[in-house]
């Protein structure tokens, strides 16, 4: 496990690696278990101290993933990406007086292989209470059909 201070300016999650909060202000990133999810199986991912994802299968044809960007219960972005629409980018500002998704946050789709599945990832910019997160590979999840 690697400790880092969230309000450096960019935060960069490593290919297989989850990142959570943590108590004192340092944002915990870790080893994510690979290639465990099914097709089916909901992913949620901290990405700052006050905002996360929720990535689900829709188990069809064209591997879909929904993906919805909350802060607490409340969601602000559902955008879904497949092997048909590898990339998905926010088109305007989105969020609460906290925490603002800024226009132009993409998410990739990223094959591994026939019969590997995919990898989620992130790439942007978040504003948390006043902090800039610039997101650059940001791993939100694995999926294998």
């Amino acid at each position: 496990m690697l400790r880092v201070r969230p309000a450096l300016p960019l935060l960069f999650c490593l290919t297989l690696a989850a990142c959570s909060c943590v108590d004192g202000g340092f944002l915990t990133v870790g080893v994510a278990a690979a290639d465990t999810n099914s097709c089916g199986e909901p992913q949620t991912m901290q990405i700052t101290p006050n905002s996360h994802t929720l990535s689900s299968s829709l188990s069809n044809p064209n591997n879909a993933i929904q993906i919805a960007f909350l802060t607490g219960e409340a969601t602000y972005w559902t955008a879904m990406v497949s092997t048909a629409n590898l990339t998905v980018s926010l088109a305007n500002n989105r969020g609460n007086a906290v925490v603002t998704f800024q226009q132009g946050l993409t998410i990739a789709l990223s094959p591994k292989g026939e019969g590997k599945g995919f990898d989620l990832f992130l790439a942007g910019t978040i504003i948390d209470d006043t902090t800039v997160y610039t997101l650059t590979g940001a791993y939100l999840g694995a999926f294998r059909c």
